[in-house]
């Protein structure tokens, strides 16, 4: 397989040839090779780099979740750096009068301003699902999430761009994509021989991704999604939680693909640090079965059966990464985990009818 970094260099180098290019790009940002695409870049003597765009985490991936990156100039690519997290829904204005292509390497809520070509990586836990609320837009638009898509799209980058560009930017750009080269719909991404490269400080393997999309709600309550610890979102856990008692609770449901083990454990950094935490460990046994974002309300719904109201959910933030207030209101109101996954049905069936002209892989 090729990634669209491969496949831009050895086919498609007219979309930047003799331009000056801005790049949006994190640690992810590289060939087969590991090769740093900034470096392929400032290297080819037909394409100048002038500026570089980092998503949350930052170009260099140095920045923990949400902290805030200021503008800076590189020390060793010698260029210079604009945040894209915290700061704007768009790229800056400025430094665009000096670019005539945009270049975007991997997933960000972006689709530029002057001209912008997305070169493709293969979606880490395959483009075959869908799960999730479709995020109700623009009520619940934030950095979180920006356009109506559920939390797990199934979708590539360079098919996000195209759906963005043709349906909710105002002002569509001249976009182009450069597609991967072998990849399948339905290849998970240690099926694609390509090298994992942590996109963000808590992502360290594809199991973190695999769970990831159910997981990331942990964020808008008070327990542990384990940061500071080596298995972020696959632990989970608080102070007040008997992780045998949890284990116990949690594998009765019998979800499908996942297996719970009891687990402690003291993060390092983040919420509950330095704290003895008792709790889980997520397994997912069976990932064509796996469905994160039920699991993950399974959990919640376990925990507050257990626990009552030592389990909170944080309304404003839990709300802006669903998308929706609907799920929260259910879940308070004790509607049982499974029919709330239900009621996403229908809004993914119509996102599948409103995605599908955007797609450029297929089975």
């Amino acid at each position: 397989m090729k990634t669209g970094i491969d496949v831009l260099f050895d086919e498609r180098l007219d979309l930047v040839r003799g331009r000056r290019v801005g790049l949006i790009t994190n640690p992810t940002g590289v060939d087969r090779s590991l090769r740093s695409i900034v470096e392929r870049f400032r290297s080819h003597p037909e394409v100048q780099l002038v500026a570089l765009y980092g998503p949350e985490h930052g170009v260099r991936g140095n920045a923990q979740a949400g902290e805030f990156v200021d503008f800076y100039q590189d020390e060793h690519f010698g260029l210079p750096v604009f945040s894209l997290y915290g700061q704007a829904l768009k790229l800056p204005d400025q430094p665009l009068a000096d670019i005539d292509a945009t270049m975007r390497e991997f997933d960000t809520q972006h689709t530029g301003k002057t001209v912008d070509h997305a070169m493709h990586r293969p979606n880490p836990i395959t483009g075959a699902f869908r799960e999730g609320p479709v995020l109700e837009y623009p009520r619940y638009s934030s950095f979180i999430g920006l356009y109506p898509v559920p939390l797990r799209h199934g979708l590539t980058a360079g098919e996000l761009a195209r759906l963005f560009n043709a349906r909710f930017l105002a002002r569509p750009v001249d976009l182009t994509v450069v597609p991967v080269a072998g990849w399948r719909r339905g290849a998970w991404f240690d099926e694609t021989g390509l090298p994992w490269v942590i996109p963000s400080p808590n992502m360290p393997t594809v199991d973190t991704a695999t769970v990831y999309p159910g997981q990331v709600l942990l964020e808008g309550t008070n327990l542990s999604e384990a940061r500071g610890t080596t298995k972020p979102f696959e632990l989970f856990g608080a102070p007040w939680i008997d992780g045998y008692v949890l284990s116990r609770d949690l594998n009765a449901l019998g979800l499908p693909g996942a297996a719970f083990r009891e687990a402690w454990f003291a993060p390092t950094f983040s919420k509950f640090a330095g704290e003895r935490c008792g709790g889980c460990q997520l397994h997912v046994t069976d990932r064509q079965a796996f469905r994160p974002c039920t699991a993950t309300l399974a959990i919640l719904q376990a925990i507050r059966r257990r626990y009552g109201e030592r389990l909170e959910l944080h309304a404003d933030y839990f709300d802006k990464v669903m998308g929706t207030a609907t799920v929260r209101e259910a879940f308070e109101r004790d509607v049982p985990f499974d029919r709330i996954a239900a009621t996403w049905e229908a809004g993914l069936a119509e996102f599948a009818r409103t995605c599908a002209p955007y797609l450029l892989y297929r089975d």
